[in-house]
């Protein structure tokens, strides 16, 4: 299946599933639009988590969110793991970058190798997922190939298939009771220096 009918295929799979989608040509656009896209949409959280490692573009994103009133904790190796938690349950966007996402049921994958990725994408009410468009397979049989390899390599994988939802024995659904309310993924086109392969 060629790229572009790929990126599409998600793209209709995580609408039906209630997740936003946007898309980014290339990593200052992307940049640009997740600053307005936050600054717009989340005025009132006012607090992001962003990973160091693995997101290029934090060091431009964070100062700039900053400068605008932001409160943002930095995901890195220099902040104890109980401390971050702690600071981790008041911010209400985490930003991530993913490793795969399959087109077909609109799932994300994250390798466990990194500083906090996985709390980031599992705690705050909001996350931002930013995948490259080279990153996005059709099914789960081209992603277990990779996924494979990597269990060999790291701690694991966390998969996230829309936002939270569960329901009640009288099948009231409720969002977010254990994960994100929202899931709002970003996809970069041009994503060979931006993102971890």
């Amino acid at each position: 299946m060629r790229p572009d009918r790929v990126v599409d295929r998600l793209i209709t799979e995580a609408k039906q599933i209630g997740v936003e989608v946007y898309e980014a040509k290339d990593p200052q656009h992307l940049r640009h639009s997740l600053v307005d896209f936050l600054t717009k949409r989340y005025a009132t959280h006012n607090s992001v988590c962003i990973p160091l490692e693995g997101f290029p573009l934090a060091d431009e994103i964070i100062p700039e969110l900053k400068t605008k009133g932001w409160d943002v904790l930095q995901a890195d190796n220099s902040i104890k793991f109980e401390e971050f938690l702690e600071r981790l349950k008041h911010i209400q966007v985490g930003i991530s970058p993913i490793d795969l996402s399959i087109a077909e049921t609109s799932t994300l994958v994250i390798r466990n190798n990194r500083p906090f990725l996985r709390e980031i994408s599992l705690l705050p009410p909001v996350h931002i997922a930013i995948v490259g468009k080279d990153q996005i397979v059709l099914d789960m049989s081209t992603a277990s190939e990779l996924i494979d390899g990597w269990l060999t390599e790291s701690l694991g994988v966390t998969f996230i298939t829309g936002p939270s939802k569960t329901a009640d024995i009288e099948l009231n659904l409720v969002k977010g009771v254990h994960g994100p309310k929202e899931l709002i993924i970003f996809i970069l086109s041009q994503c060979q220096s931006l993102l971890p392969s």
